[in-house]
């Protein structure tokens, strides 16, 4: 997978355990990696965020598991359609059995660290609160700027008529990118190409700016909408 996005460093107890029961939710695999190269994949079974530790099924019948992933430093991965998670697991690891199944049980991880593939995930333009673009006007409000899609690296703007267009490499300064009814980031875009289609020009941008408490709403905003299109009839 390429990764063009910055990772997103996450080291909130609450955040890190809500990403870790997604992957418990959706039964996604954890690589678990060995420095001298031994690896692992298990399968997440259970968070536990008020005991700040999490259970991942071991391979068998038996309470067993391999001397490396009881001790000394193991990195773990795991990906979710175009994200990346992977952390270190902390040193307080047991063996348990949950359900009769043997387990291993760990703490939670002091930092998570997601990465998103550019446009891996598209908002859809009949959202309710769709992320518009605010774009500063001399001696006039704001220009709120239609997005056709939102991703932890960029974003692809419908350019507005009444604007000239830009040019790829250009550099756009003092805009906030407005999500939903209760967020606004400021943000320094990019323009990567501008696509003239059918009814509109297209125009795709990366972030070259975002502050810290930025990417933490935009990854928190972009989960939410993800959630919300699973659950969307199909």
């Amino acid at each position: 997978m390429t990764l063009t996005a910055p990772a997103l460093s996450l080291q909130h107890p609450r955040e890190i355990a809500a990403w870790l029961q997604e992957l418990v939710e959706r039964e996604t695999l954890v690589r678990l990696i060995a420095p001298s190269g031994p690896t692992l994949e298990l399968l997440p079974v259970q968070v536990r965020p008020e005991l700040h530790n999490w259970d991942l099924r071991l391979p068998g019948l038996t309470l067993s598991a391999p001397p490396w992933l009881l001790q000394g430093p193991v990195h773990a991965v795991a990906h979710q359609g175009g994200v990346q998670m992977d952390f270190e697991l902390p040193a307080e690891r047991s063996l348990v059995e949950t359900g009769g199944l043997p387990a291993l049980r760990v703490a939670l991880p002091s930092e998570l660290r997601r990465h998103q593939r550019r446009q891996t995930f598209r908002v859809q333009p009949a959202s309710l609160h769709h992320p518009r673009l605010l774009m500063p006007r001399v001696g006039a409000l704001p220009l709120r700027v239609r997005t056709f899609d939102l991703s932890a690296g960029g974003i692809a703007l419908h350019w507005p008529d009444s604007c000239e267009k830009p040019a790829p490499g250009a550099l756009l300064t003092g805009l906030e990118l407005e999500m939903g009814l209760e967020h606004r980031i400021p943000v320094t875009l990019q323009v990567q190409h501008v696509r003239v289609e059918r009814e509109h020009v297209r125009v795709g941008c990366t972030f070259v700016t975002l502050p810290p408490e930025g990417e933490r709403q935009l990854a928190l905003y972009l989960n939410q909408l993800q959630r919300r299109q699973r659950n969307l009839p199909r």
